[in-house]
């Protein structure tokens, strides 16, 4: 309420279902409409590409899957968030599989880009973050499935501070 009172009292226009009504002759507050109100802007532009590759390979067949998603401009009511809110600009997948026989054996890379978080000096570059991960899989003669995998094989962590003045959740 104190937010919709501010805006009563400034001018600015308030969200679709939300009002405060005053008494138009003493300017006494008679009630307030509150809630949830959407009064942002968000302006988003990119590509984003898909690829598939399926051939025989051997005595098997190999099938990768690349996700890719660039985001060309990313602003938040008229500020550019990629330049200053520590938003990176690129995430990609990369699925490989190749199946031989009654075996499967997968490799995925999940890429994010890196970003700079709009402060003075290198340090405040935080770096792109790739991770693998392994799985191999037998489907066994009794319509049964055996797999082992590893998710980020090579331990790399995100490049996270203790500020944590960045959306830490693209990292999940």
């Amino acid at each position: 309420p104190e937010l919709l009172l501010y805006f009563d009292e400034s001018g600015t226009p308030m969200p679709k279902g939300l009002s405060v009504e005053r008494d138009p002759a003493t300017g006494v507050l008679l009630s307030i409409t509150a809630g949830w109100g959407n009064q942002g802007r968000v302006k988003t532009t990119g590509v984003d590409l898909t690829a598939n590759l399926d051939f025989p390979l051997g005595a098997g067949r190999w099938h990768s899957n690349l996700l890719l998603t660039h985001v060309l401009e990313d602003e938040w009511n008229g500020w550019d968030a990629l330049k200053y809110a520590g938003v990176p600009d690129t995430r990609g997948t990369l699925s490989n599989v190749f199946t031989i026989s009654d075996f499967t054996f997968s490799w995925n890379v999940h890429y994010i880009s890196g970003f700079d978080r709009a402060r003075e000096g290198p340090e405040d570059n935080v770096p792109g973050w790739s991770t693998h991960d392994l799985q191999a899989a037998w489907d066994t003669p009794w319509n049964g499935t055996v797999v082992v995998g590893a998710q980020n094989v090579f331990n790399e962590q995100p490049h996270l501070n203790e500020d944590n003045d960045f959306d830490t959740t693209l990292y999940d």
